[in-house]
């Protein structure tokens, strides 16, 4: 649905915002947001490590593409290398987590991979390669250095999809691979995402207040929002190891209810930026000033994204702020 809703719409946002591009390898950047709806929709539809891998590899390729579409400008250049190096040493991580339980299984398919009979060191380290793969893709602190770079530079409809679906495409890939692969949970793996998730909130937040550029600042609410995300998913992680483990599932909702709320909040976000930088010709917001008289519509959608990523009362962000509240309420008691 996340998959779905993001495309469709910044889909029908780019039809127009592209028209920028005429002139500019517009028919290959075309081609190229079309062929990354679709290695993400294969990444869902994976069903063993081969077609995973190739589908994941395939998103990794054509997202550099679009960062570097406008190659001509160095800092787009340069982001856009910085981001496909990093982002496979996050395959690589990933690969490697998946042959160490894929030698014990006898099978890479995905039915048979969880299967095998692994030992407690396997199981550990599996378990730490990937989930740095997965976190440097979901740009958790502090593999997040590729993020508010690849973010300014590429075309803000690609922005928005790289932020609103592919960095929860992350945590489908950790969540999948912990529940189905690794066997009975362990308390130090939740422990340890539920504590690399808040540091990567409060960090990414932080790093946002510093920010004059306006992608820029939404990147950094991308790694904010994620670390509250895989918060809550650690929290969820950790109460399956408690007696009440059916609680867990509010933990699980959370962050799931979360990702739906971000990714509809920040593709929003990075659509009505791309809409202020095409008027301005500018990114830095320090010279900005009284544009809702004169792009009214565009202000009305920033307060609409603005309010829910603040989680004010009436918005989705507030709804997931609820969850996570309740969670982390039970999480407290228990402990």
């Amino acid at each position: 649905m996340i998959t779905g809703l993001a495309g469709t719409v910044t889909s029908i946002y780019a039809w127009g915002y592209a028209k920028s591009y005429l002139g500019k390898r517009l028919r290959l950047l075309g081609g190229l947001w079309n062929a990354f709806l679709l290695s993400m929709v294969l990444v869902l539809l994976a069903a063993d490590v081969f077609s995973f891998l190739l589908a994941w590899e395939l998103m990794a390729v054509v997202s550099f593409l679009l960062v570097n579409h406008e190659a001509e400008k160095k800092a787009a250049h340069n982001a856009a290398y910085q981001y496909l190096v990093m982002t496979h040493i996050g395959t690589a991580a990933i690969m490697i987590a998946f042959l160490m339980i894929g030698s014990q299984a006898g099978s890479l398919d995905f039915s048979v991979l969880g299967q095998g009979v692994l030992s407690d060191n396997v199981r550990n380290a599996a378990f730490i390669t990937a989930f740095a793969g997965f976190a440097l893709k979901a740009g958790l602190l502090p593999l997040h250095v590729w993020l508010p770079n690849a973010h300014p530079a590429a075309p803000s409809h690609v922005s928005a999809l790289m932020s609103g679906v592919m960095l929860k495409i992350a945590l489908y890939g950790f969540g999948r691979f912990v529940f189905q692969f690794l066997g009975p949970m362990e308390f130090w793996w939740g422990a340890f995402v539920l504590v690399v998730g808040l540091l990567s909130a409060v960090l990414g937040a932080l790093y946002a207040q510093m920010e004059k550029d306006i992608k820029r600042i939404l990147a950094y609410s991308s790694v904010e929002n994620m670390g509250i995300i895989f918060g809550a998913f650690g929290c969820g992680m950790v109460l399956m190891t408690t007696p009440r483990h059916d609680y867990a599932l509010i933990g699980f909702l959370a962050a799931v209810v979360h990702s739906l709320n971000h990714s509809v909040m920040k593709s929003l976000l990075f659509m009505s930026a791309g809409a202020v930088m095409h008027a301005t010709d500018s990114k830095d917001i320090e010279k900005m000033g009284g544009l809702g008289k004169l792009m009214p519509w565009t202000a009305v959608f920033t307060l609409v994204g603005s309010m829910g990523l603040s989680a004010l009362p009436l918005t989705g962000g507030f709804v997931g702020g609820v969850a996570r509240t309740a969670e982390f309420c039970y999480f407290g008691r228990q402990q």
